[in-house]
């Protein structure tokens, strides 16, 4: 929706910083963490697949993004979210719930900063600590409105690509029983495998790039 000029280079290069290779490594414990947190609540409750795999990948983005750790689907920074999210036209508007949620997002962790409640690393509260809190009102604006393409950004796009590899595994059990092989032969089915696997897992990698291929999460082409 931004139109490309100086406005949306500047709020680009406020998240893009935060996701150089060199930095991108701090954010995998976080991600790691909530991807064991969803294996054990499928299994517990395979009914709720939707609702589980939604909520982590909102628990990843907030925490990454300002320093939050939901705490569960009561959350009211949750439902703030997937009400902006679900009414995207509307909360859009000047004075509805997009204009008002990304902002009080921001203020919260600059404000929690302080006290010690948001925790550290995040995009915001990096930004702001490296800063000392003194941000000029122009780059307070691109890092309030650069992240908020990172959630809006982020949920459909990782929700998609994630129920798409659950449709993936139905229709193809052989793939999946050959990707499960590989993942033991590393693990010994003791522990799930971490980012910095990835070298040692071709197979899952190939996989990986063969579900964005064959069903991306946003168009290619036209």
């Amino acid at each position: 929706m931004q139109p490309y000029g100086d406005e949306w280079r500047n709020q680009r290069k406020a998240i893009t910083q935060s996701f150089t290779s060199s930095n991108v490594s701090m954010y995998f414990p976080i991600q790691e963490r909530q991807a064991a947190v969803l294996v054990q609540n499928i299994l517990k409750n395979p009914h709720k697949l939707f609702d589980e795999v939604n909520f982590q990948i909102a628990t990843i983005i907030v925490r990454v993004t300002y320093g939050h750790y939901l705490t569960d689907e009561s959350d009211r920074i949750y439902s703030l979210a997937m009400e902006c999210m679900e009414t995207f036209g509307i909360a859009s508007v000047p004075g509805n719930f997009m204009v008002d949620f990304f902002p009080a997002r921001y203020h919260w962790t600059k404000e929690h900063l302080v006290t010690g409640d948001a925790y550290l690393p995040s995009v915001v509260g990096s930004v702001l600590q490296e800063s000392g809190g003194n941000l000029s009102p122009d780059v307070e604006h691109n890092l309030v409105w650069g992240t908020s393409a990172a959630f809006g950004g982020g949920m459909d796009t990782n929700m998609s690509t994630i129920l798409n590899f659950f449709h993936a595994m139905i229709l193809h059990p052989e793939v999946q029983r050959k990707a499960q092989a590989e993942i033991d032969a590393l693990t010994g089915s003791q522990r799930l495998p971490t980012i910095n696997d990835r070298s040692s897992l071709p197979y899952i990698r190939a996989l990986v790039t063969e579900l964005y291929r064959w069903h991306p999460a946003g168009p290619l082409g036209g």
